[in-house]
C-alpha cells in the first residue's frame, strides 16, 4: 500500500498496514483456481486473483502492526460459515464465500471485518473468536449503484469512528 496523496492510502492487493493509528489487514480479489480455464486465461493478463502466499504473508506479519490485534480486516470474499450459530439464516444467497476469509478472521481476530463482492448490505451480530480477545463485527458492503434505481439500492458506504487497538486500555 502507498499514500497516494495526504490522507488517501491505496492499500493494494494484500498485506497489513497502519494508517493513522488504525491497523488494517487486507486481501483483495478472489482465490486463484487453476482448474478454472477462464481464470487461467485471465491471469496471463490480469493479476485479479490471490493465492495462499498472500494469506501466509498476512498471517506471518500480523504482529508487525500491533501485538494486541488488528482493527480492521478487509476482504473481497465473505468468510465461509459467517452465519454459523445465528438463529435466523439470511434470505439472500451469498455466493462469494471462502475458507481463506475464515482462516484470516480466526488468525487475526479483527475488531471489524468488512467484506464485499455481493450487492448486499449486512451487519452480522458481533461475536467472539475465542472468548478472550475483542469481539468481531462483520459488515457486508453492497456495490456502488450505476444509476439511481431505488428498488435495488443497498448501503454501499459505512463510516467508522474508532480508536486504534494499540492505544486502547484494557477496560476499553
Amino acid at each position: 500500500g502507498i499514500e497516494v496523496v495526504p490522507n488517501l492510502t491505496f492499500l493494494g492487493k494484500s498485506g497489513i498496514k497502519n494508517v493513522q493509528g488504525i491497523s488494517i489487514a487486507y486481501l483483495s480479489r478472489k482465490i486463484k483456481d487453476d482448474s478454472n480455464p477462464y481464470q487461467s486465461q485471465a491471469k496471463k493478463f490480469n493479476a485479479g486473483y490471490y493465492d495462499t502466499t498472500d494469506i501466509d504473508n498476512i498471517i506471518n506479519n500480523k504482529d508487525t502492526v500491533s501485538s494486541k490485534g488488528i482493527d480492521i480486516l478487509i476482504t473481497s470474499e465473505w468468510p465461509q460459515g459467517f452465519d454459523s450459530n445465528l438463529p435466523e439464516k439470511l434470505s439472500y444467497q451469498i455466493k462469494n464465500q471462502s475458507f481463506d476469509g475464515t482462516n484470516l478472521v480466526n488468525s487475526l481476530k479483527p475488531r471489524y471485518h468488512i467484506v464485499g463482492l455481493e450487492n448486499f448490505f449486512y451487519k452480522r451480530p458481533a461475536y467472539s473468536n475465542d472468548g478472550k480477545t475483542f469481539i468481531t463485527r462483520l459488515i457486508g458492503i453492497a456495490k456502488v449503484p450505476k444509476d439511481n434505481n431505488t428498488q435495488t439500492k443497498q448501503q454501499y458506504i459505512y463510516a467508522l469512528q474508532l480508536k486504534g487497538i494499540e492505544g486502547m486500555t484494557e477496560e476499553e
